[in-house]
């Protein structure tokens, strides 16, 4: 996950996966009533992490792995990064390619039930300070209209 933080300005981003020593598989919960996704969260590595939660540092490059089953088949989708500070405050960042089935290691159209794995890939950029947030991450399916998966995180970004 990446945030930027210039002139009160914080942006999140998530990073692509490559296999690393120090990848963690990380604890998520559900997004909530509000949110309901037709697809299911297996698994989530991040790179690197090494402690619950995360913390990731200026300089890092952060890599997300998500493991997923869509229930239905996913032609064409959205990836979006929303921060949820203490405060209550919800910030959205775009993403650097925010479509699913382009540089994210997705062959779509993603089939019915089968797992699929996305890979995402940012680098920490300069910050001031320290935040403690709440990452939530889902994947949208853009011709159904509907949510594939939707999950939340806590992470640490320092500087």
């Amino acid at each position: 996950m990446l945030l930027i933080h210039a002139c009160g300005f914080v942006v999140l981003a998530f990073v692509l996966a490559i296999p690393s020593t120090d990848a963690k598989v990380v604890g998520f919960d559900a997004c909530g009533s509000l949110i309901r996704p037709v697809g299911e969260v297996v698994q989530v590595d991040l790179t690197p992490c090494d402690s619950d939660p995360c913390v990731f540092h200026v300089g890092d490059n952060v890599t997300a792995k998500i493991t997923f089953i869509p229930e239905d088949i996913v032609q064409e989708g959205l990836f979006e990064v929303v921060a949820i500070f203490a405060s209550g405050e919800r910030l959205r960042w775009p993403l650097k390619n925010p479509f699913a089935c382009e540089d994210h290691n997705l062959k779509c159209p993603l089939k019915a039930k089968e797992p699929a794995t996305a890979i995402i890939q940012t680098s920490i950029e300069k910050i001031p300070g320290n935040y403690k947030i709440v990452a939530q991450v889902y994947m949208a399916d853009t011709v159904q209209r509907n949510y594939v998966f939707c999950f939340r995180m806590p992470v640490q970004v320092t500087y």
